[in-house]
């Protein structure tokens, strides 16, 4: 809440001083013969307080300040309980943390107590305060959920060919890139919105279903003018489905364009899943080669690279929330309904650039 000074400027209880306001008193009493280094100051505090419409001693504490800090930062607070860890410990806090940052504080201790120089140890707390305030590098550490990455992804033969996907596919055309995911839907889950509203206090509660319906499998061919083509299929997709999907997609038109799904020239770039590969895999590499179109397959565990799978992100956000009716009632209408409509060549432009490689 803003209140009134003495001299007509308006302040907020508890908040310090702007450091751009601070500096323009440091400056105009400079302009008077302030001298920083001896704190000589041969004008009237008085003066420049009321030029600023501030105390007198709001505007000398500011001078005393910088000529005895050398700077106008406020000062730390001082705990009554000083840490009694060294650099050394703290520096080996701060490994632990960087190698294996879901390490919890007790394993910390148990390293600090092990290996530390510590004579008459110290406490979970202390070492929590150290991780929020008091580390070497500067950095202040905070609790946050886990951003998970597969380890195999960065194998040294996987990092290899990711570049060398990531060269390739950036020096084509991107509008002869075709993108194949697929992804599976079901009841409660796709229809159950996560977020309410209740009174402060209580509990959001919602009755929904909770017996899961049988599961439907999505294939999805994207490019840039918006979604090729798709299908869905009852239940888990096999090697059959998937071959099937692409002898459909050799004969599907997209709605907006008019212009075959499947292209000469084209490039389809799908995932690792097992289906993809082995028998299914080669026939379609053989079907595909007959009709002038590459197959070419992501880096492991690379999921950022298919703009394919933010395309299922905004379906299932649309289920959830603009068709949410009826996805209850009919999830594989609801999933055509959320791709045909609400997937735009837009939506498209920007899933291609949010990857960071494809040339767009």
């Amino acid at each position: 809440m803003k209140r009134l000074n003495a001299s007509g400027r308006t302040y907020v209880k508890g908040c310090p001083l702007s450091a751009d306001f601070q500096e323009s008193i440091i400056d105009e009493i400079l302009r008077n013969g302030g001298d920083i280094y001896t704190g000589y100051f041969p004008g009237r505090f008085e003066d420049v307080a009321k030029q600023f419409k501030v105390s007198r001693s709001c505007a000398e504490n500011v001078w005393r300040c910088l000529c005895r800090e050398r700077t106008i930062e406020p000062r730390r607070h001082g705990g009554g309980n000083p840490t009694n860890l060294t650099q050394g410990d703290l520096k080996l806090i701060e490994t632990c943390k960087k190698v294996r940052p879901s390490s919890s504080l007790k394993e910390i201790h148990d390293v600090l107590n092990e290996f530390g120089d510590i004579p008459n140890g110290t406490s979970i707390s202390a070492i929590s305060c150290s991780l929020r305030n008091n580390m070497l590098s500067g950095l202040k550490y905070s609790r946050k959920k886990i951003s998970s990455f597969a380890q195999e992804r960065f194998t040294i033969e996987n990092m290899a060919y990711t570049q060398i996907f990531i060269d390739y596919l950036h020096a084509k055309n991107p509008c002869k890139l075709k993108f194949f995911d697929e992804c599976g839907l079901k009841l409660p889950f796709h229809g159950k919105r996560l977020y309410g509203h209740a009174p402060v206090g209580e509990r959001c509660v919602e009755f929904v279903r909770y017996h899961e319906s049988p599961n439907i499998t999505v294939n999805l061919l994207a490019g840039l003018n918006g979604v090729e083509y798709m299908n869905t299929v009852h239940g888990a997709c096999d090697t059959i489905d998937f071959l099937h999907f692409f002898g459909e997609a050799a004969n599907a038109v997209n709605i907006e364009t008019e212009r075959p799904a499947l292209e000469v020239g084209d490039i389809v770039v799908m995932d690792n899943c097992r289906t993809h590969h082995f028998a299914g895999g080669e026939a379609l590499q053989e079907w595909l080669s007959d009709r002038n179109i590459e197959l070419v397959y992501t880096p492991t565990y690379s999921p950022d690279f298919n703009p394919a799978e933010f395309v299922f992100n905004k379906m299932r956000s649309v289920m959830r929330y603009d068709l949410w009716e009826l996805t209850n009632e009919n999830i594989e209408l609801a999933a055509v309904t959320a791709a045909v409509d609400y997937v735009t060549s837009d939506n498209m432009m920007d899933f291609f650039r949010y990857t960071s490689y494809i040339n767009v």
